[in-house]
């Protein structure tokens, strides 16, 4: 049986981490290349649960930045 990993989950010593690198096309909008941050957990199971949550949630942000060109770099760095 195949084993799958989750894409953008990172272990660091006993802490798991959430990282993705931002697509190029809007690397000046969030005024960097990665977005990164602690998942808070050493749990693989909740581990995989927060990435994928947080990685839906970046993805949905993602294509709402690409609609609203307005939409200012600092007021993206709080969403």
């Amino acid at each position: 049986m195949a084993k799958f990993g989750v894409t953008r989950l990172v272990r660091r010593g006993e802490t798991y981490w959430f990282r993705m690198a931002v697509p190029r096309s809007l690397v000046w909008r969030f005024n960097c290349r990665e977005i990164k941050g602690s998942l808070k957990t050493s749990d693989p199971f909740t581990a995989r649960l927060r990435c994928r949550r947080l990685s839906n949630y970046i993805d949905a942000l993602l294509c709402a930045i690409r609609n609203m060109p307005e939409l200012p770099s600092t007021k993206i760095r709080s969403l």
